[in-house]
């Protein structure tokens, strides 16, 4: 279960007290029609929440309440966020929302993207946009502090306190199906309607288009993979990190102009040439700089895709919903909606990645590992999570992936698994992560009988150089032996 505890807007005690400082400060301006109800400060150590009134006008109220809010994250160091909520004159709901400084070892959104992952996931917040729809205003900075900022946002309907209490903990819930089949059904009909599937990378948002696709009904959904638009490895304009090597996961290793004209130019028009990128491909005689290895160019032709007139257009990226994308939408009055897709932590995804370079781009788990630290995580934190705070809670989802696969290892789990595969010359699969140690001798015996039955008998002679591949790395691995399989 997901809820107040895993966005962990507070683990400890206040330095200065035993309960929280309350909301004080505002003026008291005569009431308006759009108030402050009581604010929210929410314990995520004791699941429940502090109550202190606040009084006057959304707009009168609004600096004193932030500077409040401010001083309780101040009060609190480990409090993620405080809210406060207002009642506005048009039927919605407003929420300021004191957020401090996020950390590059958060292993899901916290603070204010925490917020608003929660209210984007969240079932009642979605039933307030069907009976009181309300315009859509993305979160704004209104107020900073030097390790804290408080935003604004507006969510549908009437919503108490403890009604945006409760939205919140029932966020994030995984693989909720129901609240994915809404999303469909709320794209406009009669048109080509665009879904931006962001989110970071190893959340399943490849796979999860396979159930759009059987949600969708008679609704075709067309694919638009936005790897198809990374950069040369050897285009000297392609982005670095500060260690000096390659930054995949920032917007600048993608041709983003080229992926946002080629997006409108399939609603606008129903079809667009786009590019082919091939992962393990070099460029023979054009390579200027190797790196560590690494391989990926563009192919020397295109993809010629079509969108039919009532079609589905899904942009798979992690940079889908960036603004590089978004604004020339909007420019053009082009309707979007984002889908952002995560995991319930990041260890899931790293282990995805893991399984996935190996089985698809023949990448090493110890390189997975090292480019997750040097710029895949840090490339979600830094540019795929802040497209969250444009995001409309009533109308776009957030949707929590949770596949069979996700073993729930840590961080040291899976560093202690790689090196234990690695001396046994295995291939990274979720079997072998599986396995415990002391049943590793008696798998690598299994998988050699299977790797040699492969060779004997394979379909293809890619199959059979694969199998060879694997086993010559079981034969050079440091604990390559024979073992009889002990009772």
């Amino acid at each position: 279960m997901m809820g107040m505890n895993a966005i962990r807007l507070s683990t400890a005690t206040p330095q200065a007290s035993s309960t929280p400082t309350p909301v004080a400060g505002a003026p008291q301006a005569p009431t308006q029609a759009d108030e402050f109800s009581p604010s929210l400060t929410f314990s995520a150590a004791l699941g429940d929440t502090q109550i202190a009134p606040v009084s006057g006008s959304w707009e009168a109220a609004r600096a004193g309440v932030a500077d409040a809010l401010l001083s309780q994250l101040k009060a609190w160091p480990s409090l993620h966020a405080t809210i406060a909520v207002g009642q506005r004159a048009d039927g919605s709901t407003g929420l300021l929302v004191a957020s401090g400084t996020k950390e590059l070892d958060q292993s899901e959104p916290e603070g204010i993207e925490g917020i608003i992952s929660c209210l984007a996931s969240s079932p009642a917040v979605k039933q307030a946009e069907a009976g009181s729809p309300a315009p859509f205003e993305a979160a704004t900075a209104v107020k900073s502090s030097a390790d804290a900022s408080v935003y604004e946002l507006r969510v549908p309907g009437r919503l108490d306190a403890a009604a945006v209490s409760a939205a919140i903990a029932r966020g994030r819930q995984p693989n909720q199906r129901d609240m994915l089949a809404g999303f469909l059904e709320g794209l406009p009909k009669g048109q080509r309607a665009v879904v931006l599937l962001a989110g970071p990378s190893g959340a399943g948002k490849t796979s999860l288009i396979k159930d759009l696709q059987a949600l969708a009904g008679d609704r075709k959904v067309v694919a638009l993979t936005g790897d198809m638009y990374f950069r040369d490895v050897d285009d000297p304009e392609y982005p670095k990190t500060a260690q000096g090597t390659l930054d995949f996961d920032s917007p600048a290793a993608m041709h983003m102009d080229e992926l946002a004209s080629d997006v409108a130019r399939l609603v606008r028009d129903g079809k667009a040439d786009i590019p082919v990128y091939d992962f393990a491909a070099s460029r023979p005689g054009g390579w200027r700089a190797p790196v560590s290895g690494v391989t990926g160019v563009r192919l020397d032709r295109k993809s010629h895709l079509e969108l039919g007139a009532d079609d589905i257009l899904v942009i798979d990226s992690i940079h889908a919903a960036n603004e590089q994308v978004v604004n020339p939408l909007q420019a053009a009055g082009l309707p979007h909606h984002t889908l952002y897709l995560d995991s319930q932590k990041a260890e899931d995804r790293l282990l995805r990645r893991i399984v996935r370079d190996f089985a698809t781009r023949e990448g090493s788990a110890d390189r997975t590992l090292q480019f997750w630290d040097l710029s895949t995580f840090p490339g979600e934190v830094n540019y795929v999570r802040p497209t969250l705070l444009q995001m409309d809670p009533a109308r776009d989802l957030y949707y929590v992936t949770r596949f069979d696969n996700d073993l729930g290892l840590s961080r040291d789990q899976i560093e202690h698994k790689v090196a234990e595969l690695d001396a046994w010359g295995l291939a990274p699969t979720y079997d072998a992560f599986r396995t415990p140690d002391d049943g590793m001798a008696a798998f690598a015996q299994a998988e050699r009988s299977r790797l040699e039955g492969v060779v004997a008998s394979a379909a293809t002679d890619a199959e059979k150089q694969a199998a060879t591949r694997a086993l010559e790395r079981l034969d050079a691995a440091a604990r390559h032996v024979h073992p009889p399989v002990t009772s």
